[in-house]
């Protein structure tokens, strides 16, 4: 065989092997099949989900520089998730405490009591939603998003602080909403329960002729919870033998919205909840039905995301965040005659955050961050205000407890 009739016929089994190959893309195998079955020019042709949070650009979860897991919207509607907390449950590594007034994450077998999921950063299409004073993460009815406006969750393992800051010590946990043009018209649900449970939302989703896609969600729920509560720790005859009475109620709204229009897009979101508190935190006293929490934040985000031809990234992103939270703990005074004194914990917080990034995969970035907020127990003014070239400032200290008379 000479040198020529070589060359042609590795050209021809190079050819061949391409025209296969080609085939093989164009057919991809349907969804649940087994992996084992497939020859090696079907699972070249597998889709691979996408990931944002771990490098703050989308990219294939198998060129993630991190352990990614990924819970889809049909995954949340198959199994049933009702909160985000449920869909954590479900992955690898993770698992929810919940004290009967919030949920904690705990990450790889470390939650540490009092942290407030401190650890962990939460974003929303990669907007921080840790609230600006004690850096928690909200994953159950406290939460700003329902599970039905989430297209997929991306749970990233491991510190990004490199990328995010602070918060970002245990893993990344990024909500994908999901887009008007999924929904085409109006979505309505409601569910009922045991302990007067309900539920109900109503969504409206689309995407126009010209290119805008509009998505517009809201839901409130209720419930007056258990009504007979034990604690061990409190079995005495002068605290009602352990038993917290009618101490366990929630309510709690939520809305969202999300108008883009090709490079723009602009989100707000609203959360509301109100939560009994049965439990007697911080030797509060027990069984009173007085002990109760409030959370109210939200947000409003305006991006401009464009990629040139040459792969330059362009990127400007304006958000402004608010939280207030205001609970009410009762408390025994030592002195006679015994009688109840209701401590306030009030803590307000402001943020202003600017963020400019431009290079090939978001290679030079300036940020600015710019927070107002205060944390005490006697409704005192706020921290003066300050900005930083950086995601995080840091957090004001609580002062001692303020004890207010009834």
């Amino acid at each position: 065989m000479s040198i020529w009739q070589g060359r042609i016929l590795l050209a021809a089994i190079g050819w061949a092997m391409a025209a296969s190959a080609s085939a093989g893309q164009t057919r991809p195998p349907p969804r649940g099949t087994d992996l084992a079955e497939l020859t090696l020019e079907q699972l070249m042709a597998v889709p691979v989900d996408t990931v944002y949070g771990a490098s703050r650009y989308e990219q294939k979860v198998t060129r993630a520089p991190a352990s990614v897991t990924i819970v889809t919207a049909d995954d949340i509607a198959r199994f049933g998730y009702r909160s985000l907390a449920d869909v954590l449950r479900s992955v690898p590594g993770l698992y929810v405490t919940d004290d009967r007034n919030y949920s904690f994450l705990g990450f790889r077998g470390f939650s540490q009591p009092g942290d407030f999921n401190a650890g962990i950063l939460l974003l929303v299409d990669g907007h921080r939603v840790n609230d600006a004073i004690y850096n928690l993460m909200y994953v159950a009815n406290e939460g700003l998003l329902d599970v039905e406006s989430i297209e997929r969750v991306e749970i990233i393992r491991g510190p990004s602080s490199s990328i995010y800051g602070n918060s970002a010590f245990f893993g990344v946990i990024n909500l994908v909403t999901r887009s008007g043009g999924q929904i085409r018209g109006v979505e309505a649900s409601g569910q009922i329960g045991s302990f007067a449970t309900h539920r109900g939302r109503v969504a409206y989703g689309q995407r126009f002729a010209s290119g805008v896609d509009l998505l517009v969600s809201g839901s409130s729920s209720d419930s007056a919870g258990q009504r007979r509560l034990f604690y061990p720790a409190y079995d005495t005859p002068q605290d009602n033998n352990g038993v917290a009475i009618d101490s366990d109620n929630e309510t709690a709204w939520r809305s969202y919205g999300r108008l883009s229009w090709r490079d723009v897009t602009f989100a707000a979101a609203y959360a509301d909840r109100w939560k009994r508190v049965p439990g007697a935190p911080g030797g509060a006293a027990f069984n009173t039905r007085k002990g109760e929490s409030t959370d109210r934040r939200g947000f409003v985000d305006a991006k401009y995301e464009h990629t040139l031809a040459n792969r330059l990234m362009l990127l400007g992103r304006v958000s402004y965040d608010w939280y207030l939270y205001d609970a009410v703990y009762p408390y025994t005074n030592e002195q006679p005659p015994p009688a109840l004194t209701l401590n306030q914990d009030l803590a307000r917080a402001r943020k202003l955050f600017v963020d400019v990034r431009a290079g090939r995969k978001a290679q030079w970035q300036l940020r600015l961050f710019v927070k107002r907020g205060a944390a005490n127990g006697g409704g005192r003014k706020p921290a003066p205000l300050r900005a930083e070239l950086d995601q995080h400032g840091g957090h004001p200290q609580c002062t001692p407890r303020v004890l207010h008379s009834p």
